[in-house]
């Protein structure tokens, strides 16, 4: 009887801190590859649709637009690209890590003084942009993602000459 009861007064500890954990993190090669997150990230405001990844992706994508758009002072939406009118087109990589964080970057850099601003301000986006939700895999592991986000924006006469 007293074997028993020390037993289980050994398993009650360990019961007692099983609650469910908001993330775990793995310990990972470095280099490891492996599947696609279980649930993709969470952007704030975007909460609606965790039950759907391709949507998730989807808001993160327009969400992300138009921060992008609005530090810039333009216009957020899917226009006709016309002829007549000069654009910047690009690439932004966007690093979720595993705590939440992002990093914005772009793919391709031409250097010019309109890229130099568009840096700053997605260096701005990035530091401003709290409450993201990492990607989890199969038992609640934290990932890190990668996302790569096509850019076009439409350029004023003055930012043409720059």
């Amino acid at each position: 009887m007293k074997l028993k009861l020390h037993f289980i007064s050994l398993l009650f500890p360990i019961t007692l801190f099983t609650q469910d954990q908001p993330c775990i993190d793995p310990k990972r090669p470095k280099y490891a590859t492996g599947p696609h997150p279980k649930a993709s990230p969470i952007f704030p405001g975007c909460e609606s649709f965790k039950e759907n990844n391709d949507s998730l992706n989807s808001c993160f994508g327009r969400k992300i637009s138009q921060l992008i758009a609005e530090k810039l002072d333009k216009k957020y939406g899917v226009g006709e690209i016309s002829d007549s009118l000069s654009y910047y087109q690009n690439k932004v990589r966007i690093y979720i890590t595993q705590n939440g964080s992002m990093k914005l970057n772009l793919v391709n850099k031409f250097h010019t003084q309109f890229e130099n601003i568009l840096v700053q301000k997605l260096n701005e986006v990035s530091n401003e942009i709290i409450g993201i939700i990492p990607a989890k895999y199969e038992g609640n592991y934290c990932a890190p993602l990668y996302y790569t986000l096509p850019l076009t924006i439409e350029l004023s006469e003055v930012e043409t000459s720059q």
